[in-house]
């Protein structure tokens, strides 16, 4: 474990040597499932260690607990995750240590977004063990919101601020977290000043911090359109022009076309023209049919 830990160091200094700040993956210590396989094996040491660390907590709990004192540096994207997940086992963190250690985190990672996901599962997992005056206490760091960034006005702010402190309140209570009654009044406020925004899960709730990256291949078989009507043409090549959700091929038989029939493809374009019809995507490889067609006269 401290070889792997000694590992993320080594990862979270590199980092930072090359200005890496950002990721196409924030990664979590609570992983989608159905998470790309691209995006895990981009963080696959930090996941490394999360198994591990549990595999730690759960046969040798003090020694998980030592560990975790070392997940403490600053401004570090992985430790900064790794120690909010650390404090989610009542194996290792009494309730009041987990509630101080929430408490003591800066406003800056507390609303930070690459964080909500680690931050409201570790409420959601140590909540029932809090005192009563915690609860409050954590309560009111939400209802007080983040803090204002200068580049936004005073009124684009208070919207901001109120989505914000929605979010962490309606997450609580889809959680099914019992919220404190001294704060009922204003937590129903900022839940009735969103009440348009349906939400029926907590993951509705925090921001998508994945991308999945995939290369677009473009078919231009013209089997489709090459023996069509010229009225037909465009008309069939508009029907599969759009690619459905998770298709990762182009099909453009139209580009096909003018590469094979050249003067067909004109033909075509000229049939809708007289029409008053110009679909641009078609008309914009018209100069290459133009050209095509020139060539073979």
């Amino acid at each position: 474990m401290q070889a792997t830990l000694t590992h993320l160091e080594y990862a979270s200094d590199l980092s930072d040597e090359f200005g890496h700040k950002h990721f196409y993956n924030t990664p979590s210590c609570y992983p989608d499932p159905n998470e790309d396989t691209y995006n895990l094996e981009e963080h696959s040491s930090f996941y490394f260690f999360i198994e591990n660390f549990k595999r730690l907590v759960d046969k040798f709990p003090s020694q998980a607990k030592a560990l975790s004192f070392n997940l403490n540096l600053k401004n570090s994207l992985y430790f900064n995750k790794l120690s909010l997940y650390s404090f989610g086992f009542n194996s290792i963190f009494s309730a009041s240590e987990a509630a101080n250690y929430v408490l003591s985190i800066d406003l800056e990672y507390f609303w930070n977004r690459s964080y909500q996901l680690d931050l409201l599962r570790l409420l959601e997992k140590r909540w029932k063990d809090f005192s009563n005056t915690n609860k409050e206490k954590l309560v009111k760091k939400i209802l007080d919101g983040p803090n204002k960034s200068k580049q936004i006005t005073d009124e684009e702010f208070q919207i901001f601020k109120n989505l914000e402190i929605f979010r962490y309140i309606k997450w609580c209570e889809l959680s099914q977290l019992v919220l404190p009654e001294k704060y009922r009044k204003k937590i129903d406020m900022i839940i009735s000043m969103h009440q348009d925004w349906q939400v029926k899960e907590p993951a509705e709730l925090v921001h998508n911090t994945s991308v999945k990256v995939h290369g677009i291949t473009i078919d231009e078989e013209a089997d489709l359109i090459i023996n069509a009507p010229i009225s037909e043409v465009i008309k069939r090549s508009i029907q599969v022009y759009n690619r459905g959700f998770e298709e990762y091929t182009a099909r453009r038989p139209f580009d096909g076309l003018v590469k094979l029939r050249p003067k067909k493809a004109l033909l075509a374009l000229s049939y809708l023209s007289k029409r008053k019809d110009n679909p641009k995507y078609f008309w914009s490889v018209s100069p290459c049919v133009r050209i095509v067609v020139a060539s073979n006269f």
